[in-house]
């Protein structure tokens, strides 16, 4: 209905790839209708629809990370690089004894970090939130998303989580311990 009301003409891949996108999330929804209205090719614009997209960027930084305490919003940074954490990992990549606390805040202030289901602990990030805080996180230091991927990949192993710690090693180019 929403994207009707920008006469939105995608077809129904399209339309399924973009509700994964924002996670049915009806402000992300919009900001994608709005943009995609200006893009000659709209199916091009959902493949690469991302938290970096400008206006969601924009609404992402002035709407929720400008709320919230700079230190909260470098937490947010160097804890985003894994799809899915728990208090202990984002401990471990923030240097923060308090991760848990923070994390439990965020979701109980419904900024846009879950605790799905009932896996026990594990938290992750909004995927538009996550993608916006890595496109940042590079912007801002280089290397250091690399770098939070690998430590990333040595608590999962050490967890005895082989599949994360896979993906992540990979994702940190660590070709030794892949």
């Amino acid at each position: 209905t929403l994207l009707d009301e920008h006469d939105s003409d995608l077809a129904e891949p399209e339309i399924d790839l973009l509700l994964e996108r924002t996670e049915g999330w009806p402000a992300a929804l919009r900001l994608a209708a709005i943009s995609m209205s200006h893009s000659p090719d709209a199916a091009k614009f959902v493949a690469g629809f991302a938290g970096d997209d400008r206006p969601v960027a924009d609404y992402l930084t002035s709407e929720i990370l400008s709320v919230l305490h700079p230190d909260v919003v470098e937490f947010l940074l160097v804890t985003a690089v894994p799809e899915r954490l728990t208090a202990e990992l984002a401990s471990v990549l923030s240097g923060r004894s308090d991760a848990g606390a923070v994390l439990g805040g965020l979701e109980q202030a419904n900024l846009i970090v879950h605790e799905p289901g009932t896996d026990g602990g594990w938290y992750r990030y909004h995927s538009l939130l996550r993608s916006h805080l890595l496109a940042e996180l590079t912007r801002r230091e280089a290397l250091a998303e690399r770098r939070l991927h690998a430590e990333a990949a040595h608590w999962l192993d050490a967890s005895d989580l082989p599949g994360p710690a896979l993906a992540q090693a990979v994702a940190a180019r660590e070709w030794d311990q892949v």
